[in-house]
């Protein structure tokens, strides 16, 4: 079980590379609100929460939000550069 767990940590940051990303920040404007108070809708539900409606999506939120505020959004996408092994290996570089 313990060489699986490194065996799975070791692949997980081998895969995350943040230079390969590309981060985009965008914002949205609340248009609608929704509250929803301890143990609604579930008795699950132990914290109040503030459902906010954008035109891109709905956010959760833990504290007060507002109809006018604004969500601040980062959005992680990969760079489109292709990688040439023949350019980049080479003697010859662009």
């Amino acid at each position: 079980m313990k060489n699986l767990t490194i065996l799975l940590a070791l692949f997980l940051t081998g895969c995350w590379n943040r230079e390969d990303y590309v981060e985009e920040h965008k914002s949205f404007r609340i248009d609608s609100v929704a509250y929803f108070p301890i143990g609604v809708p579930s008795v699950a539900n132990l914290d109040p929460r503030w459902v906010a409606y954008t035109k891109s999506g709905t956010f959760t939120y833990r504290r007060p939000v507002e109809v006018g505020d604004s969500v601040e959004v980062i959005i992680m996408h990969r760079d489109t550069v292709q990688f040439d092994p023949i350019i980049e290996h080479s003697e010859i570089k662009k």
